[in-house]
């Protein structure tokens, strides 16, 4: 029973690890994304500082490039959201795996615990009948 509770501990383990990285590769999408539209916006807004500068010459480029930026924008922010989405999974995933670990681990601690007890117990059942033992020999 042993040697499977601690099978069963090592490949939830290796679950949790799983959805550990799983949860990292998700976050680190978010945080690309997040710069993504984070350089958009900012790339926008120099786009409409140059055109404020020369209205005449830029003008007629900035309608079509600001609609442009606004529907990749608008792609990006929706592929966000699917990241967000997707990382609310995984970490209940990684939750319900932690859980599934630590289970295992209880169980092994209970029965590593009840394995001491019944040591202690033959322990003290030998010590005691040695000392039945000493005694009647000396009352003989």
């Amino acid at each position: 029973m042993a040697r499977g509770l601690q099978s069963l501990i090592k490949i939830h383990e290796w679950k949790v690890t799983e959805e550990q990285r799983k949860l990292a590769e998700v976050n680190r999408a978010i945080e690309d994304m997040e710069s993504r539209i984070a350089r958009l916006d900012t790339d926008l807004a120099h786009e409409q500082a140059v055109a404020a500068s020369d209205p005449h010459q830029a003008g007629r480029y900035l309608a079509s490039y600001t609609a442009a930026a606004l529907e990749r924008r608008r792609r990006l922010v929706q592929s966000l959201a699917t990241l967000e989405e997707q990382a609310a999974g995984v970490r209940a995933d990684l939750h319900e795996a932690y859980r599934e670990r630590r289970k295992y681990e209880l169980a092994e601690e209970a029965r590593q615990r009840r394995e001491a007890e019944d040591r202690e117990r033959r322990e003290q059942m030998d010590l005691d009948e040695l000392g039945t033992q000493g005694v009647a020999r000396r009352g003989k």
